[in-house]
């Protein structure tokens, strides 16, 4: 198994950290309403999401930055191509719903690029075996 060198970056944490709770936050008020079929899947669907990206991210994973991006041009493509009454009296709301979060957190994780892989899952980190490795 391969491994990689870096640590994850504080940046990434704060990422993990913030998407995690932005993610639980209407979980959390779906599971408080009562559980149907269709709520228990939407729960399920959004701690699978939230797990994956938490997961991946921390160990260095491009996979969540692609996927998080994906999501987000299609929710503005839907908004701005399929619903015109949205478009018509909101026109800025996309901007500052979408936009600026997703700003955030490309500018969070794209400076790490570099350091990412394509793994899945990522790679975990080897740690160091000694002083002059750790201090390097």
């Amino acid at each position: 198994m391969t491994t990689r060198e870096h640590r994850t970056p504080l940046s990434i944490w704060i990422i993990v950290v913030v998407w995690s709770l932005i993610g639980l936050a209407p979980t959390l008020r779906l599971v408080s309403t009562g559980a149907s079929a269709v709520v228990s899947f939407t729960v399920l669907f959004a701690v699978a999401w939230v797990a994956y990206h938490g997961v991946a991210l921390a160990r260095l994973s491009r996979w969540p930055v692609v996927l998080t991006m994906g999501v987000a041009g299609w929710s503005i493509m839907t908004r701005y191509l399929m619903h015109y009454d949205w478009r018509a009296h909101y026109p800025m709301l996309g901007v500052f719903i979408i936009l600026i979060p997703l700003g955030l957190y490309l500018s969070c994780t794209l400076p790490h690029w570099g350091k990412m892989n394509w793994a899945i899952f990522g790679r975990s980190c080897r740690p160091a075996t000694s002083l002059e490795e750790t201090f390097a």
